[in-house]
């Protein structure tokens, strides 16, 4: 799910050579050590987390993109789903293909417990999405055999902007139901003109 727009009034124009580079990213699936709090107590009654984004990473300053991440919607809950959306920007000058952060797990950069997915991703639960671990936090799997498409790409007139929006979700492979605490999620982007780097975001969640 994912909507354009164009800019007005995006200040001066980010000139950088050739403009012939597009965007790449990998979204980072790995195993990593689990959370501590398991939130062993909940009940479908009465499970309730709320999302918020602690922080967003800065970008190169001459980096052609701008991106502008928020919480649509907060709650995880038996009765709904948390949403993130995600707003990709070309403010340099030419044309720009963007392929924006897709899915994975927190637990490659960070604390392992949550995980992210594009509601384009193949293997999305969606945005109806309702944790099964509530009435049991034990890990299901012993890992998250995510699918391998290839992913999203946007081509971007300068100027323009779209949107991605994503669900998250709890690990099964991780104690816990979408444990309370902080969580990194990264994304590499590689661009023609400039040095590769990672772009990331903090999100956190707490009991409601």
């Amino acid at each position: 799910m994912h909507r354009r727009r164009f800019l007005a009034g995006v200040g001066p124009a980010i000139v950088l050579p050739g403009c012939l580079g597009g965007v790449g990213t990998g979204s980072k699936n790995g195993d990593d050590d689990g959370t501590d709090d398991a939130n062993e107590n909940d009940t479908a009654d009465d499970f309730e987390r709320v999302v918020s984004i602690a922080d967003t990473g800065d970008l190169p300053d001459r980096a052609p993109i701008a991106f502008d991440l928020r919480v649509l919607e907060e709650r995880v809950a038996a009765d709904g789903a948390a949403l993130l959306e995600l707003e990709t920007m070309n403010v340099g000058d030419c044309d720009r293909t963007v392929s924006p952060y897709y899915k994975g797990r927190s637990g490659t950069d960070g604390p392992a417990g949550i995980v992210l997915y594009s509601l384009e991703a193949a293997d999305s639960p969606g945005e109806d999405y309702r944790p099964e671990c509530i009435d049991d936090p034990e890990p299901t799997q012993e890992a998250i055999d995510f699918t391998t498409e290839e992913g999203v790409h946007h081509d971007l007139e300068s100027g323009e902007a779209v949107t991605d929006e994503y669900v998250v979700a709890d690990d099964p492979s991780v104690k816990g139901c979408v444990p309370s605490g902080g969580y990194r999620f990264e994304s590499t982007r590689i661009f023609e003109e400039i040095e590769d780097f990672d772009w990331g975001f903090d999100l956190e969640i707490r009991e409601g």
